[in-house]
């Protein structure tokens, strides 16, 4: 999850910042954790080809002073790229070998973090069964570590797993629990998917007023705070629901514009 309160350029400036720095004085676990978060913020922009150079010098260091851990957590984030760049074979296999590697070491948090990217991807492929499996376990290994931000995302990623199955009403009870939780978030890299999530329910219950009603200003506060990913979330998400209402134009209009600068952001 981001940090939400400072800008995404100010977080990368200052991390690289720390990387220059920590190279020339040789401080490599140090420069292998700015180069991580360095990949956070150009992920975050829709910069696959940046984010992912950043992680694999991030974890070829990280993989060469032996710090597993840190390793683990940098692998999910390639994942995340794979998955950004349709390449779900890729991306499962960045979470399995993250998650093996957690395992060994006992880290229920990092864990709960691998099986939460598991259960979105597998949300992707259309396997809610097996996302909500990954994701109750990711829902309590939070709450027991008392990782809010955390647990609110997996809590409406789970809502997102029942819709997925048919079931509404449960994944209606659940995004409930997700949206009262995120009201006490400061993070908008969380409120905000919660909020998308909670559109779909909305559109699939035929709410499609209200739907798109709460989805265009997730899009205005993605827009304005430059966070590209969650900008094309919030369009293709409000797209839909215009398809939906018979807004055909609209929604085909915006469903195109998304489509492009997805296939932009993976070249």
């Amino acid at each position: 999850m981001g940090s939400g309160a400072l800008c995404p350029r100010v977080i990368a400036y200052t991390a690289s910042t720390i990387a220059v720095f920590t190279i020339e004085v040789g401080h490599w676990g140090s420069a292998a954790q700015a180069l991580a978060a360095i990949g956070d913020v150009l992920l975050e922009e829709g910069d696959l080809p940046g984010a992912y150079k950043m992680y694999q010098q991030s974890s070829a260091i990280q993989h060469e002073l032996g710090g597993k851990g840190y390793y683990a957590s940098t692998l999910v984030q390639m994942g995340r790229v794979f998955r950004q760049q349709a390449e779900a074979d890729k991306a499962y296999r960045a979470y399995l070998d993250s998650l093996s590697v957690q395992e060994q070491l006992g880290s229920k948090s990092d864990g709960a973090e691998t099986r939460l990217a598991l259960a979105e991807l597998d949300c992707d492929s259309g396997k809610g069964a097996e996302a909500e499996q990954f994701n109750r376990a990711a829902v309590e290994a939070f709450r027991a570590d008392a990782y809010a931000d955390q647990e609110i995302f997996a809590q409406s990623v789970v809502s997102r797993s029942l819709l997925q199955q048919g079931k509404v009403e449960d994944a209606r009870a659940a995004i409930a629990e997700a949206v009262r939780l995120s009201e006490k978030s400061r993070d908008v890299t969380v409120r905000i998917p919660v909020t998308l999530d909670h559109a779909k329910i909305m559109a699939a219950g035929k709410k499609l007023v209200e739907a798109g009603k709460t989805a265009q200003p997730a899009l205005t506060q993605a827009r304005n705070l430059d966070l590209f990913r969650l900008q094309l979330e919030a369009s293709l998400a409000l797209g839909q629901i215009e398809m939906q209402t018979k807004n055909h134009a609209a929604g085909r209009s915006r469903l195109r514009v998304s489509g492009e600068k997805r296939t932009r952001e993976r070249v």
